[in-house]
Order: C-alpha cells, then sequence, then structure tokens
C-alpha cells in the first residue's frame, strides 16, 4: 500500500465562471484557472502563448 504523504497533490481553483478545455490539455482563458502543488509546478514550461513563435528558427 502507498503511503499517502509521498503522493503528489494538486489543487484545481475555478476563478472564473467557466473554463474551456481542449483535447491537448491546454485551458482557456488562463486567469480562470488557479494550480496549486505538483501540477502547478510541472507546468512552469508550459507557460509559452498558444501562437508563440521562436524568432530564431524564422
Amino acid at each position: 500500500m502507498t503511503d499517502p504523504r509521498s503522493l503528489q497533490v494538486t489543487k484545481l481553483i475555478l476563478t472564473g465562471n467557466a473554463l474551456r478545455l481542449f483535447e491537448d490539455g491546454n485551458y482557456f482563458h488562463p486567469f480562470d484557472l488557479y494550480l496549486n502543488g505538483y501540477m502547478a509546478w510541472e507546468k512552469v514550461g508550459d507557460l509559452m502563448p498558444f501562437d508563440y513563435k521562436n524568432p530564431r528558427s524564422q
């Protein structure tokens, strides 16, 4: 049996009236969902805008 204290915990707090979820795991509007815990730490690399283009690759 897994010790519950060793599990990674995330709290999702809806701050708006609705949230649109996409198949790829993204959501809109980003300010309508507050993430706290492991998922917030893990998602730091996903903070780029949807339409971001690397200027060096153009």
